[in-house]
């Protein structure tokens, strides 16, 4: 099966969607412990670019247990892309960036200049070229990556970029979450289920890796995402 084109096929029929319903779940263990969940249900409208959100979130910052819980709206007609990011993350996590990180964030990775987006795209092809396709008997298509798949330096491409990521996490209530978008990578794998009308119906995330202490000590950490789909709406 042709990698590109069914890529192609998905995105194609994903965009055709009036709205998209679903469940989004991340979990994430320290030493064994659970520090991290969170469970959002959504409901996206892909024409009018508004997204109802049921969010349950708990953390473990430093021993301290905060749990969240919040039914949520968002309008993102009119905002860029990384507009929208901004907003969704700081209502879900109550974080605020200063200028400074807010005008580095938005020339990195995501929103950056010609190098970022050639590096980007790099990173891209990379994936592109180590995923494998597999036909199911029922008709689906299971896409899969691990990480040991992808050459060293797109490794180590996105090692720095989370390292990056992790600066703009310092407040406490973004401890945990720090922990994990800062962690050494280890044995990575992501599977993407497919059904026969080329709609995703499950995006599975597991990750794991390591932590450092102040005094160099090694963490063990394991982080699994979630997404599934279960309503598809046609235009």
């Amino acid at each position: 099966m042709h990698k590109v084109k069914l890529l192609y096929d998905i995105i194609m029929t994903m965009k055709d969607k009036e709205s998209v319903k679903g469940n989004l779940k991340v979990q994430g263990s320290k030493d064994q412990m659970k520090i991290f969940d969170l469970n959002n249900d959504f409901e996206k409208s892909m024409a009018e670019g508004r997204i109802m959100a049921k969010i349950s979130l708990e953390t473990d910052c430093a021993g301290k247990k905060v749990k969240h819980e919040s039914n949520t709206e968002f309008d993102m007609t009119g905002f860029s892309g990384c507009k929208r990011q901004d907003l969704m993350h700081r209502d879900i996590f109550h974080h605020r960036h200063d200028r400074h990180s807010q005008h580095d964030h938005h020339n990195g990775m995501n929103c950056g200049g010609i190098k970022s987006k050639l590096s980007k795209l790099a990173f891209m092809l990379s994936m592109l070229d180590s995923m494998k396709v597999e036909a199911q008997e029922d008709k689906s298509t299971l896409i899969a990556l691990d990480l040991d798949d992808i050459p060293e330096d797109m490794k180590t491409l996105l090692q720095e970029k989370l390292q990056q990521h992790r600066m703009h996490h310092n407040h406490c209530s973004h401890g945990t979450f720090k922990e994990f978008s800062g962690m050494e990578i280890g044995n990575t794998r992501l599977t993407i289920r497919i059904n026969k009308k080329n709609e995703v119906e499950n995006v599975l995330l597991n990750a794991e890796g390591k932590s450092k202490d102040e005094s160099g000590a090694p963490h063990p950490l394991s982080l699994q995402i979630e997404l599934s789909l279960t309503g598809v709406t046609d235009l």
